[in-house]
């Protein structure tokens, strides 16, 4: 018996390496997460992303966490109390989101928003991470106020959790107080 060898279009070989280009060429838009804290570090961060890390094409997404309050403690007062409480914080949260993406327009770059509400015994660094997990995005950004030993110690410092726990490099931003 013969081997049978027919000539097709392309080779295979070809076709797989076509394929993997397209890969990479569908890769450029980058997904930037830049987690905002509230603090007046805000504008800070942004402009420092805007300058060195912004590229032109990059999906931006400003994520701010905020708990979501309260003890699991149930009474009639307790549940009306913590609606009142979320509501307020959710109000407050996407006020803050949306001054933040003027901001970002203002230094030329569009982007999307995303508020993170921390459950009762979720804390907000925590509810951060699993927001990370599940969105997947190429790099965070996030701003650090350099907390003293003792106040570090006792609220515990995001960015410093976001390096260890977060699914994606991490970048922080050193917030001096002359800048």
């Amino acid at each position: 018996s013969q081997a049978v060898f027919r000539r097709y279009p392309f080779s295979f070989l070809n076709f797989r390496i076509t394929m993997e280009n397209k890969k990479l060429e569908a890769k450029q838009q980058r997904t930037v997460v830049l987690a905002l804290d509230g603090t007046d570090a805000t504008d800070l961060v942004i402009r420092w992303c805007a300058e060195k890390l912004f590229e032109k094409d990059d999906k931006i997404v400003l994520a701010h966490a905020t708990e979501g309050g309260g003890s699991t403690y149930a009474s009639k007062q307790s549940t009306e109390l913590k609606g009142i409480i979320s509501k307020a914080q959710l109000t407050k949260g996407k006020t803050y989101l949306e001054e933040c993406l003027g901001k970002l327009e203002k230094a030329g770059y569009k982007g999307d928003t995303e508020l993170i509400v921390a459950y009762p015994h979720t804390s907000a660094k925590a509810a951060l991470r699993l927001f990370l997990e599940r969105t997947k995005p190429d790099i965070l950004a996030c701003g650090s106020r350099r907390l003293g030993a003792m106040k570090r110690a006792l609220l515990g410092s995001t960015s410093t959790y976001l390096v260890h726990n977060s699914p994606c490099p991490t970048l922080i931003i050193h917030v001096d107080d002359q800048s």
